[in-house]
């Protein structure tokens, strides 16, 4: 994790994607052979932090919009949102942030004014920590409405860390990916 200290006030920014792109959590838990390489990529639009991903595997469609915040100096990707269509209904989120914080801590989300909520790290692997939950549907409205959203996380000695993500191109992006999925059903 970067040191927040050389950053603006202490915040992470976010770079609103940039040219370095982190391994989708969810590519990094799944089998080499179960999946096939996105089929394509969408950004939502020229100035936007999300983008859509599709893949098919095993002859289903599915797809994902996703952004990440990169360190100031651009070296590493610290933090990866991605929102899918969840298995039964709803939305599902996992995220994934910095490997070192304390995980018994809770890792707080703040939509501007908007929106907050406190959320239990899952797991973590080499790529970093994971955090899945399915998303209420005041967080995307949240999302839809504001500019960005803030993480915050908590280092071992207890000081708190927060990471920017944009959500510039959310709306966008969210409407492509409902799209995808209901041409696919």
């Amino acid at each position: 994790m970067s040191d927040p200290t050389t950053d603006q006030n202490g915040i992470i920014p976010s770079t609103g994607g940039g040219t370095r792109s982190a391994p989708k959590p969810a590519e990094t838990e799944a089998p080499a052979q179960a999946a096939k390489p996105a089929d394509d990529k969408v950004k939502a639009a020229t100035d936007s932090a999300w983008e859509m991903s599709c893949e098919t595997v095993a002859g289903n469609r599915m797809c994902q919009i996703s952004a990440s915040t990169i360190t100031g100096d651009k070296s590493q990707v610290i933090l990866v949102m991605s929102l899918a269509p969840a298995a039964t209904k709803g939305i599902a989120m996992q995220m994934a942030v910095p490997l070192g914080i304390a995980v018994q801590d809770k890792v707080e989300l703040t939509i501007e004014d908007a929106y907050r909520t406190d959320l239990s790290v899952d797991r973590c692997t080499q790529q970093g920590c994971l955090i899945e939950e399915t998303v209420e549907p005041g967080m995307i409205a949240a999302m839809k409405e504001k500019a960005k959203a803030q993480v915050i996380v908590t280092t071992p000695e207890g000081n708190k860390v927060p990471i920017d993500l944009s959500l510039s191109g959310f709306s966008k992006a969210l409407e492509a990916m409902e799209k995808q999925v209901g041409a696919t059903q």
